[in-house]
């Protein structure tokens, strides 16, 4: 999951997960893993049905630092190309996320990952 300017567009929904107790009429506690940062009680107005097998949302949820911001991490570049970008060529690399699967890798500009994650880029590439 890149970190992006606008999370608009960004996933919405993380899980399948467990619900616990029903709180009140409209509230429900859910079993989230040790390591989240969030309160596990949901107003049943942000949980969803599971969709069936077909539908895979992220299994966990994104990794947070200490300012509770999504703080993603690679795990692995899985292709590279040359895109042409105004009067210079720019390498983009496909890039999987720690925590999510193949499909929502995102294309990210070498460049960029290489001031960001330094020890990881060049061991990669």
């Amino acid at each position: 999951m890149a970190a992006r300017r606008n999370l608009k567009l960004s996933p919405c929904f993380f899980g399948s997960f467990q619900v616990i107790q029903q709180i009140i009429q409209m509230a429900y506690k859910l079993d989230l893993p040790p390591c989240t940062c969030i309160y596990p009680v949901f107003h049943v107005s942000c949980l969803n049905p599971k969709l069936g097998k077909h539908f895979t949302p992220l299994p966990t949820l994104p990794p947070v630092d200490k300012e509770e911001a999504i703080c993603p991490k690679p795990e692995a570049i899985l292709q590279r190309r040359m895109h042409k970008q105004g009067n210079c060529t720019v390498t983009k690399v496909l890039v999987k996320w720690q925590g999510t699967q193949d499909e929502s890798a995102t294309w990210q500009l070498l460049q960029t990952l290489q001031q960001q994650y330094r020890h990881l880029v060049s061991k990669a590439l």
